[in-house]
């Protein structure tokens, strides 16, 4: 799927439950994806994304078949569910201008193992990374006291066996 070269956002929903989607290049201009743009594209695999991009949508990619995402510098916020149930996501990296990993953002994806979090990042709201795989998260948060993580038992932003099994990397002095 192409656009044409003066489209500035993804309409809401405009290609949600897209089964025969399967790569997507967002053109330049674009800023922002809207809520559920890409939801349920169980096909899709690639979308490229550009450094013009400044807001991704809740449950924008929600149940797409994107396994590796560029996620670019340019991006200030994401929304709630925007990766959840992509079961063939093994890594993300949060950009730094994020402030917030929102609830459920990647939740269900089974085979996400890898997370490098944005030096930004002060809240990982509940569920954001429930049912992953992680067993690496590499912070650039370098006062750890800054981010708030919800790690209430009915709520916890991480799955509960991410303690016994990820290694936590921080930055040296932090």
């Amino acid at each position: 799927m192409t656009f044409g070269s003066n489209v500035k956002k993804i309409a809401k929903g405009l290609f949600k439950g897209c089964t025969n989607l399967e790569e997507v290049d967002i053109p330049q201009k674009v800023t922002y994806i809207m809520d559920g743009a890409f939801q349920g594209c169980s096909k899709l695999k690639h979308i490229y994304l550009h450094e013009t991009l400044k807001s991704i949508g809740n449950y924008a990619f929600w149940g797409t078949a994107i396994s590796s995402i560029n996620l670019p510098n340019s991006l200030e916020t994401i929304g709630q569910n925007i990766m959840a149930s992509c079961n063939s996501l093994v890594s993300i990296t949060i950009p730094d201008k994020i402030k917030e990993i929102p609830a459920y953002a990647f939740s269900d994806c089974k085979n996400l193992s890898t997370v490098v979090i944005g030096y930004n990042v002060n809240l990982i709201s509940r569920y954001a990374f429930r049912n992953t795989q992680l067993r690496k998260i590499y912070s650039k948060i370098m006062d750890p006291s800054k981010c708030k993580i919800e790690l209430g038992w009915d709520y916890p932003a991480f799955s509960t066996d991410i303690f016994a099994n990820a290694i936590l990397y921080v930055p040296k002095g932090s």
